[in-house]
């Protein structure tokens, strides 16, 4: 049963495949994924979920790793410090595809699709303009901090991660302050917790933030740049370059 998800969802991860050439085939979703390579996230999966995502999404794949299989880590445990940056990098990538939807209809009954990755709390939203009445008002009758917001609240960033999200706060804020004009509609944005797809795709479709977006571009390219070798020193993957050069 496909459609079915784990006591206490925050989320779907598609990882299809075991090996490099499948890295491709993963993302974060806010409901079930239709595939054998997909499971339930939930609290006491989160870090490793995350991880999971990070090492396969920051992978560079070529010709010599296309069939390299992705391992479990020789460190146990990791380091807080990757684990908070990989969920960094999570939130701000292309294929964290979480979102928040409104009464969404499935065999006969009336879905609210909530944004578990949400990563900022109530309380800096809530000082933030908002120009779309409906979000404004789901908005200030929201009491619950969502899952990802709070547990960065309980890390400390490095100064990497910090950079990231410091730039990606600028742009959801940009995002509610220009909302009614974007195309709402078009990407089901009818609640406050919305998914980073639903926010960047609605801003660029209006040609704003792009200075803030170019500023992400390179904030996020040193965040992965850092996460890259770690996959290797954390033994998610044998360094197959260095084997080439032991030989």
């Amino acid at each position: 049963m496909r459609d079915v998800v784990a006591k206490n969802f925050l989320l779907s991860l598609m990882c299809c495949g075991s090996d490099v050439q499948h890295i491709n085939q993963t993302a974060l979703l806010s409901a079930p994924q239709v595939s054998a390579g997909a499971y339930s996230v939930t609290p006491e999966r989160f870090e490793k979920a995350i991880a999971t995502f990070a090492v396969r999404r920051a992978t560079e794949g070529t010709w010599l790793n296309n069939r390299d299989q992705f391992l479990a880590p020789s460190a146990d445990p990791l380091p807080e410090e990757f684990i908070v940056d990989c969920a960094v990098y999570a939130m701000f990538h292309a294929t964290n595809q979480t979102a928040s939807i409104k009464d969404v209809e499935y065999k006969g009954k009336t879905y609210q699709i909530i944004n578990n990755f949400y990563p900022f709390l109530l309380s800096d939203v809530k000082k933030w303009s908002c120009s779309h009445s409906t979000v404004q008002q789901s908005l200030y009758g929201a009491n619950k901090d969502r899952f990802g917001a709070k547990w960065l609240s309980k890390h400390t960033l490095s100064p990497e991660a910090a950079e990231v999200l410091s730039i990606g706060k600028e742009i959801y804020k940009l995002f509610y302050e220009r909302l009614s004009s974007l195309p709402w509609p078009k990407f089901k944005i009818s609640m406050w917790d919305c998914g980073w797809y639903q926010i960047r795709m609605a801003l660029q479709a209006k040609g704003l933030g792009d200075d803030l977006f170019e500023n992400l571009k390179e904030a996020y390219a040193v965040l992965e740049a850092k996460l890259r070798p770690l996959v290797f020193k954390y033994g998610f993957l044998d360094d197959t370059e260095e084997l080439f050069e032991e030989i």
